[in-house]
């Protein structure tokens, strides 16, 4: 359930705990191996872990349909992974939606080439120690959590990219 149209809470957060943080800074933790180990199905039918992605620069994005954030986040994300993606730059659009038919109409007018899995239970989410959404991750090639992003604002994206190229220039 949307609070007050930008967060969604995991597990039994109070309506006050939500309004208090809605649009700050989360706390998000440092994933762990949990994190990107658990396996979540894809919009192409597939079955993929973040584990699976170790070589790349990944951007992980947790998104819902009904956040106006995330709305206004994925086009953007979409041309900046067709732009980044021949560097090995993987951007995993993880939806939260609780409803996968709400995920997937909003996928069916947003077309892209971005990397779709779903986490209705909000499981990799809690592994990331994120509690709201959006919420974003910039992991290195090792699959560290190097970056951690709360909520998106017109600044986001410049700091995704800054991001991504520090560590795209960093040798393993």
């Amino acid at each position: 359930m949307p609070i007050n149209g930008c967060a969604r809470w995991v597990g039994a957060a109070i309506v006050a705990s939500a309004l208090a943080v809605c649009g700050a800074d989360t706390g998000i933790a440092a994933a762990d191996d949990k994190a990107l180990s658990l396996q979540m199905p894809s919009a192409e039918g597939r079955s993929l872990r973040l584990s699976d992605l170790k070589g790349k620069v990944v951007l992980v994005k947790f998104w819902a349909s009904w956040c106006p954030q995330c709305q206004e986040a994925y086009p953007k994300l979409a041309e900046l992974q067709r732009e980044l993606r021949p560097r090995g730059v993987e951007i995993v659009a993880i939806s939260v939606d609780e409803q996968r038919k709400n995920a997937t109409a909003f996928l069916a007018t947003h077309p892209s080439d971005l990397l779709v899995t779903f986490d209705p239970r909000g499981r990799v989410l809690e592994a990331f120690g994120a509690s709201a959404i959006p919420a974003s991750f910039v992991l290195d090639r090792s699959g560290t959590v190097r970056y951690r992003h709360s909520g998106y604002t017109a600044e986001s994206l410049a700091a995704y990219r800054r991001e991504i190229e520090t560590l795209l220039s960093l040798q393993d």
